[in-house]
């Protein structure tokens, strides 16, 4: 068997891969040897102000027990029309969502969601594509699947979050350039 001149040595040893679709709706997802083993919702709490936002020591209790190689957060950026609560309290969760790996000592990577949502062949304005995705990559996990992704619309994060994974278990472990996007 010929090796990977792209691989990573220090990425073959990586067998359980945390993805999070940040943002108030977002999801966590454990992806252990290429399979979904979790899926949840991330974890909010009223901190400050009227807004519930990501609540911190329940993520990093979340992210301990399901005891990663890596995390990967989806690369996000607050948008014009957000207003400057919202993308305040977006971009909130996504620190929060960033600090989680060094907090628990597990190295974050970014990833670009143009990057993953190219490989997968879904487009940014219909959401239920990432549903009807994940549902057909996981076909043979389809009792869990069928079980967390019930509507089309409102469990998009949690697929995308699953896609997330996969992608980066099928293609960026085993690139040689993972340092670029390696945050710690």
């Amino acid at each position: 068997m010929t090796q990977n001149k792209f691989a990573d040595p220090r990425m073959s040893s990586v067998t359980r891969i945390v993805a999070i679709d940040p943002g108030s709706t977002g999801a966590i997802v454990l992806l252990d040897e290429g399979r979904i083993s979790r899926i949840e919702s991330m974890p909010m709490g009223k901190i400050y102000g009227p807004t519930k936002k990501v609540w911190f020591p329940e993520l990093l209790t979340m992210i301990d027990n399901m005891d990663p190689n890596l995390i990967v957060v989806e690369k996000v950026n607050a948008t014009k029309n957000q207003g400057t609560t919202n993308s305040g309290a977006f971009m909130f969760g996504f620190a929060m969502n960033l600090a989680v790996g060094p907090a628990a000592g597990i190295p974050v990577f970014l990833l670009n969601s143009a990057e993953w949502k190219s490989y997968w062949g879904l487009s940014k304005s219909k959401k239920s594509q990432s549903t009807k995705k994940a549902r057909a990559v996981f076909a043979d996990q389809s009792t869990f699947v069928n079980k967390h992704f019930k509507n089309l619309s409102s469990d998009h994060d949690k697929a995308e979050a699953c896609l997330m994974a996969r992608y980066f278990w099928d293609i960026k472990r085993f690139t040689r350039n993972m340092e670029e996007d390696r945050l710690w």
